[in-house]
């Protein structure tokens, strides 16, 4: 894992940001991570660039995809605003979540 440590952080760290706030999000995953990366990573440095998609279809089907991008990200990166989005989530306890579903039931 020490060998392979910097390299993960470079390659795969970017695409994490939205897995690492909101939790598995199951088939929003494979997009919350294509967001997170195209928030993360300057524009020029993705442009030609391949992007594999792999998606872990709970073991009875799977999806593996490349893109490539072929011109600039900065107006999707822009318009997604994704870093203040995670950044302005309020975390709350788990009771509150729980409290709020007894209000739901009780409607």
């Amino acid at each position: 894992m020490a060998l392979g440590k910097e390299d993960y952080a470079q390659r795969v760290g970017p695409s994490m940001r939205v897995a690492a706030r909101c939790g598995n999000m199951y088939t929003g995953s494979l997009y919350g991570g294509l967001s997170s990366l195209v928030s993360t990573v300057e524009p020029q440095n993705l442009r030609g660039k391949r992007i594999s998609m792999y998606a872990y279809g709970s073991g009875c089907a799977s999806s593996f995809f490349t893109l490539r991008v072929k011109g600039d990200t900065s107006v999707i990166r822009e318009k997604l605003d994704l870093i203040n989005r995670l950044e302005s989530i309020k975390v709350v306890p788990c009771q509150d979540f729980v409290d709020a579903l007894a209000v739901c039931t009780r409607l």
